[in-house]
């Protein structure tokens, strides 16, 4: 109650015009508004009024604490009991001082202390910025990378953008700036959404431009272009699993095969019956996991998009001996067709697969069991887990889909 007392009584920064005039009071109440609508998980109310603000100061954020003290870390330790006080008589702590306080006014203040933290934070990796973290929050994949897009458009615009993100004690000044951030942030977004294309490559490779091999920051730039490498190869692990079905369909399809859903599957066929009995305890595992989700935080985004390639998984065999009623689909495959794709699957071998995955020896173990395999003397149910193991290896990147 007091946090929605708290955010009611404290004015909205959609509300402030390019004119208005901040004051120490309205900057740090905008600071405690900002950190209770992520505790309230209000994250499209958030995104809008960072967004707000920082365009509103064009990208000149200044921490609302500035001039307590001669240097920032003395300002940083004069502010906690100002907003300690502000804190306590909103009801939101319990005592002026303590882990608490001290906790409320660190987390409440911390990514506002300049344009550049607000949306990049001061890494290499710019996941870490609260703005962008709302903007995943907020917005599907589609629509994050092109306000993303847009952001770094007008950022483009401002004085610090290719200038250092941070400073390393004893280092001096990072040769990492606020441009390379936000490159390869959209090289995350587009690799995430659309796997490592030839965009994706041009970005990479001009951050990597500027950081040669005598940058001491090279490494760091390296390691930041194969995680998002990683992450492109994971979206095409995704794209396979899934079949290129949407989620809502995916999830329809799973609980139509734990219903016996006749009307959506050809239960007359006794070999989808056969295939649907063996992917039984299997679709039950992937629900349960799907439903079970709390998509808090990116971590929590992270396990939704497995439990969703789960969700595929599941039901590999069904689509590919085209088990469900579709317009497409008028009648199930035969059994001989089915091995036939079997057979023509393992020939497509993947032209990148992935190291570990030991793609070689999977694949002839397949390419020998759907050989001998026997459509006179063979049983339906193995027929179906050869195709899942298909299924599996085309999601691993050993095959092509």
């Amino acid at each position: 109650k007091a946090r929605a007392a708290a955010i009611a009584g404290i004015p909205s920064e959609l509300t402030r015009k390019k004119s208005f005039v901040d004051t120490r009071r309205t900057l740090m109440d905008f600071a405690i508004r900002q950190y209770l609508l992520g505790l309230e998980e209000q994250h499209c109310q958030r995104y809008a009024e960072l967004k707000h603000y920082l365009l509103r100061k064009d990208g000149n954020v200044i921490p609302w604490f500035q001039g307590l003290g001669p240097r920032y870390q003395d300002s940083w330790k004069a502010a906690e009991p100002i907003m300690a006080k502000r804190a306590f008589a909103l009801g939101l702590i319990r005592e002026l001082r303590g882990h608490s306080a001290r906790t409320f006014f660190h987390e409440a203040s911390r990514n506002l202390s300049s344009g550049v933290s607000l949306l990049v934070w001061a890494s290499i990796s710019a996941q870490h910025s609260v703005l962008l973290t709302e903007l995943a929050y907020c917005h599907p994949k589609n629509v994050e990378i092109a306000e993303f897009t847009r952001l770094q458009k007008i950022a483009s615009r401002w004085p610090w953008y290719k200038k250092s993100v941070s400073t390393t004690l004893g280092e001096g000044p990072s040769t990492i700036t606020a441009q390379d951030s936000m490159d390869l942030y959209w090289a995350y977004l587009r690799s995430k959404s659309r796997g490592v294309g030839r965009k994706v490559r041009m970005r990479t490779d001009a951050v990597l431009a500027r950081h040669p091999p005598s940058d001491p920051k090279h490494g760091m730039v390296i390691s930041r272009i194969q995680k998002i490498v990683a992450t492109g190869q994971g979206y095409e692990r995704s794209q396979a699993a899934r079949m290129g079905l949407r989620e809502t369909e995916l999830a329809g399809r799973v609980r139509a095969a734990l219903d016996g859903d006749k009307a959506r599957l050809w239960m007359s066929s006794p070999m989808c019956t056969e295939f649907l009995k063996a992917q039984t305890y299997v679709l039950k595992s992937a629900w349960k996991s799907y439903k079970g989700l709390n998509p808090r935080g990116r971590t929590g985004l992270t396990r939704k998009e497995s439990a969703i390639d789960r969700l595929g998984s599941s039901i590999g065999p069904l689509v590919y001996a085209e088990c469900y009623r579709t317009k497409k689909s008028r009648r199930p495959l035969s059994a001989t067709k089915v091995l036939a794709q079997i057979r023509r699957g393992v020939k497509r071998l993947h032209p990148h697969p992935r190291k570990s995955s030991k793609c070689g020896a999977a694949v002839q173990r397949l390419t020998a069991d759907s050989g001998s395999y026997s459509l006179a003397t063979g049983r339906i149910d193995k027929l179906g887990r050869l195709l899942g193991r298909l299924h599996t290896l085309q999601t691993r990147r050993c095959l092509v889909p």
